[in-house]
């Protein structure tokens, strides 16, 4: 169905564009949050490593502990852009589902324009020529 000749081409059109920005906004904020949890759960498995190989009988050496210690710090900060990332996660995904939402709002819109504009045509003794019209006018409950 063409969108031309209707009163909501733009606004169907710009919701077009902004849902599938935000659809892209979401896997990249998804991508980072993944990579997050697997960076965090690699640093993690490298603290319970080094704390297991390098403590000795009298506990971990000073040079093992400095490392750990790194590791630690390292492993809070990336917490703390895991969090950020699911943040943003969480607003791009509502973010996804508002221009879906404002998109079929639109596109009822623009349903209900062309079945009016075919109603107004039948009644007016006019033969149908556009199908698609056609079609959403009999679903809204015209006949011929």
């Amino acid at each position: 169905m063409s969108l031309t000749g209707y009163p909501f081409d733009g606004c169907l059109i710009r919701c077009r564009v902004a849902r599938q920005q935000a659809g892209v906004a979401l896997a990249q904020a998804r991508a980072c949050v993944e990579a997050l949890q697997r960076q965090s759960a690699a640093l993690q498995a490298e603290i319970r490593d080094c704390e297991a190989a390098w403590a000795g009988p009298g506990g971990i050496q000073a040079s093992a502990r400095r490392f750990v210690t790194e590791r630690w710090q390292a492993w809070r900060q990336c917490q703390s852009l895991l969090a950020e990332a699911e943040d943003r996660l969480e607003e791009a995904s509502g973010a996804a589902f508002d221009a879906h939402r404002q998109q079929r709002r639109f596109e009822m819109h623009r349903d209900r324009f062309l079945a009016q504009a075919h109603w107004r045509k039948c009644r007016a003794g006019y033969r149908c020529q556009d199908d698609a019209a056609l079609e959403i006018w009999r679903r809204k409950g015209g006949s011929r």
